[in-house]
């Protein structure tokens, strides 16, 4: 019982420093908002940003040739800023040189419900270090602090990835990180309340900036390895392997754990049968198979980066590491390849910060029904629309500065408007399925009878 107690009490304790932890960088990137003009995300200036309700639309009344009252909005940055279109990438890139890898292994005690680290490896495709708890008298924190200050030792300038950081490794890492007894600067980026980036620094040099890679190259680090071909394979671990306490369960060498202990989302049994034959001669040692498994890992996942940066710079002319996710790269790229075309002709408008939200009403997808097949004299007919969004993006879009437009229905009628209106609408209330969606309650319908709603006018008004 005296155990337990100490258990939970060191639980909160960690608890209590993790919270502090992220409260820090919660409050460190609310105050750092500025841009560095790598671009991502949603937003133009390539900082994460959530969606703001639209400021109060101001603008110069002015009258059209049919007649139309329409307020232009105020081409302001607080309102409406531009999104600018990105000089193309063109220095040489030696990615090998630049990144480096790293992975924490750790095991959750069933007594305490503890995720204990009890490893941590780093690889930068010349250089490799692994660490152990038992190098440190089986204490975690002491690890830990010693695997931060080697890592950003070896690394200086390089930028470090570990699979899936925001939502596992930086929550049972960055305490120790943080009370390192060095003069370093911490600069984060969060969305969402997860960690995206952390810049180390020390006075003006950069030493390391660690980034998600599963942000990048969503997907499990197995498949991973496979989609892309790399050398290394993920390996197969007893992952639910435990005796006792953490020092007898490193420290067990024997006959390889029952299948059990295995995932067998990753192991099959022929997989678990060829490692029985493998270790029929030789003794299994946890610490050991460890070592190599938690070095795979990380070789793995820098082989995998190396692949995917050459074949995305061999593409487009960008720089991929300065990216933080598949859609910052996404956005990068059409800022660099795409949008200098579309700007030949005209302006296109940030509006994550104003309209977006209003916008956003207008797209709700479709309803989708299931139907029991029921043939007539064995004779069935199916039907079905193919390449709807394809066919969309061939028709014409709204761009440009957005324009408030206050039209009676003659107006409206006899005018050549074309965008988003805000309307009621009278519908058929004997239809099985109405045709215009609304949001209701959280609920996606297409009612019948008078509503009201914000459409696209090409979704509200038939040929």
């Amino acid at each position: 019982m005296e155990n337990l107690v100490q258990a939970q009490t060191q639980t909160n304790s960690q608890v209590s420093t993790l919270t502090q932890t992220l409260q820090r960088f919660i409050e460190a990137s609310t105050l750092n908002t500025s841009s560095n003009g790598n671009g991502g995300g949603t937003s133009s200036s390539g900082t994460p940003t959530t969606p703001l309700a639209p400021n109060k639309v101001s603008g110069n009344l002015i009258t059209s040739k049919n007649g139309v009252k329409t307020t232009i909005l105020k081409n302001s940055p607080q309102y409406l800023p531009e999104i600018k279109a990105l000089a193309p990438y063109e220095k040489s890139m030696d990615f090998k040189s630049r990144i480096v890898t790293a992975d924490l292994e750790a095991m959750i005690d069933p007594v305490t419900g503890r995720n204990i680290v009890y490893m941590a490896a780093w690889f930068n495709g010349v250089k490799t270090n692994t660490l152990a708890i038992s190098q440190f008298g089986y204490d975690t924190s002491r690890m830990l602090s010693y695997f931060w200050e080697d890592l950003i030792e070896n690394n200086k300038g390089r930028i470090c990835y570990f699979h899936n950081w925001g939502g596992y490794d930086a929550i049972l890492s960055l305490p120790q990180l943080l009370n390192l007894p060095k003069n370093y600067t911490f600069n984060p980026i969060m969305k969402d309340g997860e960690m995206m980036s952390l810049t180390i620094s020390q006075g003006t040099v950069t030493l390391l900036t660690i980034k998600d890679s599963i942000r990048i190259l969503p997907g499990a680090l197995g498949k991973l390895a496979k989609d892309w071909k790399v050398e290394t394979q993920k390996d197969h671990f007893p992952h639910y392997f435990w005796l006792n306490d953490i020092r007898s369960t490193l420290t067990y060498v024997g006959s390889i754990p029952p299948y059990e202990t295995f995932e067998p989302k990753r192991t099959s049994k022929k997989d678990y049968e060829e490692m029985v034959r493998d270790f029929n001669s030789k003794a299994w040692s946890f610490i050991e198979v460890s070592r190599i498994y938690i070095l795979g890992d990380v070789k793995a996942l820098y082989q995998i980066l190396i692949a995917f940066f050459e074949t995305l710079a061999s593409k487009f002319p960008i720089d991929p590491l300065t990216v933080l996710s598949a859609p910052s790269a996404a956005f990068k790229i059409w800022r660099t390849v795409q949008l200098p075309k579309l700007n030949k002709e005209f302006k296109v408008y940030d509006l994550s910060k104003s309209l977006d939200s209003k916008l956003r009403e207008a797209y709700l997808g479709g309803i989708v029904d299931v139907y029991r097949p029921h043939l007539i004299e064995q004779t069935g007919y199916y039907y079905d629309v193919n390449s709807l969004y394809p066919t969309a993006m061939c028709r014409s879009m709204p761009v440009g500065m957005p324009q408030l437009v206050n039209l009676t229905i003659d107006e409206f009628l006899n005018s050549d408007f074309f965008g988003f209106v805000e309307v009621v609408v009278r519908a058929s209330s004997e239809e099985y399925i109405g045709l215009l969606p609304i949001k209701l309650q959280g609920r996606l319908i297409c009612p019948g009878g008078t509503f009201s709603g914000f459409f696209f006018l090409k979704s509200c008004v038939l040929p």
